[in-house]
C-alpha cells in the first residue's frame, strides 16, 4: 500500500456469535505495510488491549454485562500471551513471551520466551530472551538479561540482572544478583546479594548471604551468613558466618566465623582455619594484626598470640598504661652472650631526678596528660646509658625505664658490697682497738701493782 487511505472493517461475522452492536474499526496506514497474522488493535469487548502477532491472546476473555471490565493487556509476538485468559494489565513483546499464561496480571515481558511458562505468576517483570522462562506461580521478580531467572518456577521477589543471573533458581526467594553468571547455581537460597560478575556463581543453597565483587564467593556452596566484599574475596570458601573484605580476602579459605580485612588479607589460607582474625594489606604472614576469636586473643605482628594481647616489636604510648601486673621474657633459653653488669654506682650518682609537665598545647596529637610528672630527660640519661634511650625516625627520644632498674639494682648491691666492707673495716678496727685497749689495761694493772709495793 503505498498511499494514504482508509478503510472501514464491519466486523460482520461478531453478530452471528455475540448479540453485540456492530462496531466499524478503521485503520489508517501510510507507506508500506504488510501484516501476518492477527491483529487486534481496539478489540470490539475490550477496546483496552492491543494484540498483534498469530495467536497473540488469542484466548483472551471478557466480562459482559454489569460485571464487564477491561484487561488492559498489550500481546506482541507470535503465541504472545496465547493461552491467556481472564489475566489483565499484562505487556508481553517477543515471540512465545507469556505464551501459557492464563490468569497472571501485572506482568511485563519483554523478549522470545520471556515468561513462557507462567501460568498464575503475578507483577514479575522479565526482559531479555527466556527471562524467568519457567516461572509458573512465581511473583514479584525482576529478570534483565538473557536467561536471567531461567529455571525460576515458584520463586518469589527475586531480583536478576545479567546473563544467566540466578539461572537454577527454582524455590529460593528475595535474592539479589546482579552481573554475568551472578547466582548462577543457587537453587533454593534465601536473602542472598550477589552483585559482579560470576559472584556467588556456584552458590547452590543458603541463606543471608553477602557476595560483592567479580568472582568474590564464587566456589561457595551451601554456607549461611557471610559477607565477601571484594574481587575474588572468600572464592574458594564453602561454610558459614565469615566476613571477608577486599580484594582476594580470604580467597582459599575454608573455614568459618573468620574476618578478614585488607587486600589479600588471608589469602594463602588453604585450610580449615576458622574463628580467626586478619588485617593486613597484603598475604604476607605473620600479618599485621591476628586474632583468635575462639580463646580471645589478639596479636601484632604475630600469628600465635600466647596471651590475651601479644605483640612482636616496639610499643609506643603517650598516655598511662594500666595494668595489676608487667612481665618481660627474660627465659635464660632466649638469651646468650650472658656476661656480669659493670659497676655502676658512680654513674648513677650523676643522674638528676626532676619535676616537669608536657608541652601539651604544643603537641596535641600525643594527648599530653597535664598533671606534673616525676622523672630524667632523656638527652640527660643518654650521654651516660646510651643503651636506655630510643630515638624515632623525628628524632624524639624516649627512655626506657623498665631497664633502668637493671642498673639501679646493680648499684644498690655495689653500695651494698662497699658498705659491708666498710662494716667489715670497721669490725678490723674495732677488735685492733679492743686489743690495744686490753693490752693496756694489763700494763695499767702491772703498774698500779708495782707502785703499791713502794
Amino acid at each position: 500500500m503505498k498511499t494514504k487511505y482508509q478503510f472501514a472493517i464491519f466486523i460482520f461475522f461478531l453478530t452471528l456469535i455475540h448479540p453485540l452492536i456492530l462496531v466499524a474499526q478503521h485503520l489508517d496506514v501510510e507507506g508500506d505495510s504488510k501484516i501476518r497474522g492477527r491483529l487486534d488493535l481496539a478489540h470490539d469487548f475490550d477496546p483496552s488491549s492491543v494484540y498483534i502477532g498469530i495467536d497473540a491472546g488469542i484466548n483472551t476473555t471478557n466480562i459482559v454485562g454489569p460485571d464487564t471490565f477491561f484487561t488492559y493487556n498489550t500481546l506482541i509476538g507470535s503465541d504472545a500471551g496465547s493461552l491467556n485468559t481472564t489475566g489483565f494489565m499484562n505487556t508481553a513483546v517477543g515471540s512465545q513471551s507469556l505464551s501459557l499464561n492464563t490468569t497472571g496480571d501485572r506482568n511485563t515481558a519483554t523478549g522470545k520466551g520471556a515468561l513462557y511458562f507462567n501460568k498464575t505468576g503475578q507483577q514479575n517483570t522479565a526482559v531479555g530472551e527466556e527471562t524467568l522462562h519457567s516461572n509458573t506461580t512465581g511473583n514479584d521478580n525482576t529478570a534483565i538479561g538473557r536467561n536471567a531467572l531461567f529455571s525460576a518456577s515458584t520463586a518469589s521477589f527475586n531480583t536478576a540482572v545479567g546473563a544467566s543471573a540466578l539461572y537454577y533458581d527454582t524455590t529460593g526467594g528475595e535474592n539479589t544478583a546482579i552481573g554475568y553468571f551472578a547466582g548462577l547455581l543457587n537453587k533454593d537460597g534465601r536473602w542472598n546479594t550477589m552483585i559482579g560478575s560470576q559472584a556467588g556463581r556456584d552458590f547452590t543453597g543458603g541463606d543471608n548471604n553477602v557476595f560483592i565483587g567479580q568472582a568474590s564467593g564464587l566456589s561457595h556452596g551451601t554456607g549461611d551468613n557471610n559477607v565477601f566484599v571484594g574481587r575474588s574475596a572468600g572464592r574458594m570458601n564453602n561454610n558459614s558466618n565469615n566476613v571477608f573484605i577486599g580484594d582476594n580476602a580470604g580467597r582459599m579459605n575454608k573455614g568459618s566465623g573468620n574476618v578478614y580485612i585488607g587486600h589479600e588479607a588471608g589469602m594463602l589460607d588453604s585450610v580449615e582455619t576458622s574463628n580467626t582474625l586478619i588485617i593486613a594489606n597484603s598475604s604476607a604472614f605473620p600479618p599485621l594484626i591476628y586474632g583468635d576469636f575462639a580463646n580471645n586473643k589478639l596479636g601484632i605482628n604475630c600469628s600465635s598470640p600466647g596471651e590475651a594481647f601479644s605483640v612482636v616489636g616496639n610499643i609506643a604510648a603517650t598516655g598511662t598504661i594500666l595494668a595489676s601486673q608487667m612481665a618481660c621474657s627474660s627465659d635464660r633459653r632466649y638469651k646468650k652472650d650472658i656476661r656480669e653488669f659493670e659497676q655502676t654506682l658512680s654513674k648513677i650518682l650523676k643522674l638528676k631526678p626532676v619535676r616537669y609537665r608536657w608541652r601539651a598545647e604544643e603537641f596535641p596529637e600525643k594527648h599530653f596528660i597535664k598533671e606534673e610528672q616525676i622523672g630524667f630527660i632523656a638527652q640527660e640519661v643518654e650521654q651516660i646509658y646510651p643503651e636506655l634511650i630510643h630515638t624515632n625516625a623525628e628524632g624524639y627520644k624516649s627512655l626506657d625505664y623498665a631497664r633502668l632498674t637493671v642498673i639501679l639494682t646493680r648499684a644498690i648491691q655495689e653500695q651494698q658490697k662497699n658498705y659491708l666492707q666498710d662494716i667489715k673495716n670497721l669490725e678490723d678496727q674495732n677488735s685492733k682497738l679492743m686489743e690495744l685497749y686490753l693490752g693496756l689495761s694489763e700494763k695499767i694493772k702491772n703498774l698500779e701493782a708495782h707502785t703499791s709495793n713502794y
